[in-house]
């Protein structure tokens, strides 16, 4: 019986904990995009467009967090990036401090590119990691050879 009501406590701690996490994200994909649209302290000639939440750039933030470098964590998960930036905090308190943390100390350059267009989250206990991009995306008159040519042109 003892055991049950432990092993339920702690799921329900683990449950909790969680829901912080992802509301501490939300907050903070709505803090960097109140920062690009000219409200704080990062300033742009213009106010820029936001980012879009992107599940790779997730990703690619969670890999950073275990110490893969940036190149590394995005081409992992298969985004094909033209432009990146990433930043990165730890310390006490940052999973429920990380949006006030992201408007008073935020390197501004990570996140004020207006090539970024997608944006990757991912916050624990202790830190904070957040991938900014801009995906590669051919142009429009571009044919699949073109874009072949541009490819070898790079290796």
């Amino acid at each position: 019986m003892r055991r049950a009501l432990l092993r339920a406590t702690i799921a329900g701690a683990l449950l909790l904990l969680a829901a912080g996490t992802v509301a501490a994200a939300g907050d903070l994909y709505a803090e960097i995009n109140r920062l690009r649209a000219g409200d704080g302290r990062c300033k742009s000639a213009q106010p820029l467009s936001p980012l879009e939440a992107v599940p790779a750039l997730e990703q690619a933030a969670q890999a950073l967090a275990r110490g893969d470098t940036l190149e590394h964590s995005i081409a992992a998960t298969g985004y094909r990036a033209t432009r990146s930036s990433y930043l990165s905090m730890s310390g006490d308190g940052v999973a429920t401090n990380a949006a006030q943390l992201i408007a008073e100390r935020a390197d501004c350059k990570a996140i004020m590119d207006p090539a970024f267009t997608d944006v990757g989250v991912h916050v624990e206990a202790r830190e904070l990691r957040v991938v900014a991009a801009a995906p590669f995306a051919p142009g429009v008159q571009m044919t699949q050879n073109d874009a072949g040519q541009i490819g070898r042109a790079h290796v």
